[in-house]
């Protein structure tokens, strides 16, 4: 029973990690590429999403 009780614990802490990740986008780059990431990549999201 109790083995049953972890299991369910378990699926539900990775439940939850998995619905705040949405919420969150992080990228991470080198020094020198930040200016190709601004115009690929971080410059078009921003229009997409409005933020």
């Amino acid at each position: 029973m109790t083995k049953y009780i972890s299991i369910l614990a378990l699926s539900a802490a990775l439940t939850a990690t998995g619905a705040a990740a949405q919420e969150k986008l992080t990228i991470s780059v080198y020094s020198f590429a930040q200016d190709a990431y601004k115009e690929a990549l971080y410059d078009p999201f921003e229009e997409i999403c409005g933020c």
